[in-house]
This record gives structure tokens, sequence and C-alpha cells, in this order.
């Protein structure tokens, strides 16, 4: 008897490591999926989803590109990607999922097209902006606005009445501001209630190196502003000019791995923020992360809780907090040396 209940329990072992084995969490399929439509007006941004089959499935990274970078371009974040478009035309958008052998396993296209905002394709002509543009998004081709410069009303509150859907949470993006206003917020809340949806605000830092590459993104929801004064101040940045020192500072005194996310917003929000910033895969394997706001002045780190802060797989952290400084993601709880 104990001889066939071992065989039994060998065999059963057998067929559940050959069922690991079989499934191995591979990817079988991809799918761009778009929230509403493939067509998108000049100088506005579509956010589409890399739907992966099975949803656990284990992969290495993923790439998205244009066909035509002039009609608009594709920021990569992960399993989302939002489409910039620039001029009007046609192009197409490509994701490729990649293996940990650096082999393409599974990809998808799908064609996006570009209009002035009367609703022509234009035979793939230079937008020459309009009413309904964001006015200051850059031309087809030219650099982001200034770093310096503060996101006017108007800009963020035609993005708002553009994007709003009742019912609905949808997003719209600005790259190369330094500051949004209070009351800039506050406007966005009003359209937003007029529109009955939520616009969620998407501030992005572009990677000096490769400018097509999100360095940081911060989110804001209008909805919380009702008590905000002052100005929020946008740039993110993780080169080691910006946070070297606190970097350095962490690693003398603590046992942890660290990484430092510079934020140009000193003390509070004000309100909830959220970020999702580059870091790469140095604390991928960390059992747990926290989050710590450091102002370098008062030689003072405080916890931020309740940060649901994670790892994607394609190196961006994201977190929510109130506070800015030095961003300090620790693995675990800082332990001092």
């Amino acid at each position: 008897m104990k001889k066939i209940l071992s065989t039994f329990m060998a065999l059963l072992m057998a067929v559940s490591l050959l069922g690991i084995t079989a499934s191995a969490n591979r990817v079988q399929r991809v799918r761009i999926i778009s929230p509403r439509s493939t067509e998108v007006r000049v100088n506005r941004t579509l956010t589409i989803e890399a739907r992966i089959t099975p949803d656990d499935a284990d992969y290495e990274r993923i790439e998205w590109d244009s066909s035509d970078w002039r009609i608009a371009d594709v920021d990569n974040y992960g399993e989302y990607a939002d489409v910039n478009a620039y001029r009007a035309g046609t192009t197409t958008i490509s994701v490729r999922i990649f293996d940990e052998n650096n082999r393409r396993v599974a990809s998808d296209s799908i064609e996006i097209t570009v209009t002035e905002p009367g609703g022509s394709t234009g035979g793939g002509s230079s937008s020459s902006g309009g009413n309904n543009n964001l006015d200051r998004d850059p031309e087809p081709g030219a650099p982001p606005a200034s770093t310096n410069s503060r996101i006017s009303a108007a800009t963020v509150t035609n993005a708002v009445r553009a994007n709003v859907v009742r019912g609905q949470t949808s997003h719209a993006s600005f790259r190369g501001y330094s500051s949004v206003a209070s009351a800039t917020l506050k406007s966005a809340n009003t359209e937003m209630q007029r529109g009955g949806g939520t616009v969620l605000l998407n501030f992005d830092t572009m990677n000096a190196a490769n400018t097509r590459s999100v360095e940081g993104r911060l989110t804001i929801n209008p909805r919380h502003s009702a008590n905000l004064t002052g100005d929020i101040q946008l740039g993110v940045y993780t080169n080691d000019g910006a946070t070297g020192s606190t970097r350095r500072r962490f690693e003398r005194f603590f046992s942890n791995r660290v990484v430092v996310i510079k934020a140009m917003q000193k003390g509070s929000y004000g309100m909830p923020v959220n970020y999702a910033v580059k870091i790469g895969t140095d604390l991928a394997n960390a059992r747990q992360l926290m989050l710590y706001s450091y102002d370098p002045v008062t030689n003072r780190a405080m916890t931020i809780n309740n940060s649901n802060i994670w790892l994607d797989r394609n190196g961006y952290v994201h977190f929510t907090t109130n506070l800015g400084d030095d961003l300090v993601i620790a693995d675990g709880a800082l332990r001092l040396r």
C-alpha cells in the first residue's frame, strides 16, 4: 500500500511539474487596445494599452514604436503607451514583447489616424495650430516648452474640455512645464464638473538624453485641488547630479539599497499626487519597498504611508505622495549600519 501511495504521489508531483513547465507563464499573445478610437487630433494624446495573454505572463521588456515619428511618437509606460499627435496623417503604432533571452515572443500593431481640428487628415501636411489645440504643446519637430515655464490656465482648461467624457475617467498629457497654479487646477475642476467626468492631468519630465523617453510623470486629479494654494512644481529628476548627494548620505548611514528621486516640489503638495518614475530594476527583487521624503536642508526624513508603491517590469516605480523634496525608495524599513 505504501508503495502504491508513494508511486501515486510521485506521479502527482510529476503531473504538477509538467503543468508548470507547460504553462511557464509564457506570453501567448499581445493585442493593442484603444479605449475609444484610433483617431486623435493634432497636438492631442491618445493612451493605448498592450493587453497581454495570459494576464500573469512573464516577459523581460516591452518596446513601442511609431512608423512615422513626424506624425506621432510614443511614450513608453510598459503595458500602456501615450501616442502624441504632431501632424495630420496616418502612422502604424507597434508593440513588441521580448523574453529574458531577448527573443521577440509576441507583437501587434494598430493604425492611428491624426486629424486636424476640423477633422481632416490633411494629406500629411504639418499642423498650423488652431483654436482647439493645446496652445503651448510643441509644433512638429520642435522641442518641448521651456522647463522654466508655468503652464497656462487656457492650455489646461482647453485640454480638459476636449477630453472630458461624462461618467468616465480620461487623461490629458503635457510635457516641458515647470509648474501649475492652484487657480488653474481649480478651473480644470470646474470644467470637469460641467462635463460630468474626470480628466487626470499628466505632467511629463522627459529624459535629457532621449527626449522620446519619459523620465517621470506626475499625475494630478484636479478634484483634489479645492483647498490648494500656490503653485505645484512639476519637475522630477533621477540623474546623479540631482540625487547623488542624498543617495550617498543614505548609503553612508543605512545598509539598505536605495534609489533617490528629486522632486522639485518643496514640502507638501497640498493634495495627493501620483508618480511614475523610471528608476530601473535595481530594486526589482526587494520583498518590500518603502518611500521616504527627505529634506536635505533640515536633514529630516519622513515616512510616506499609504503610498501604494510598486515597481513595474519596465523599471517605472509608481506611488502616491503628498510630500515632495528628495523622495527616497528603500528595500524595506531603514536599517542603521
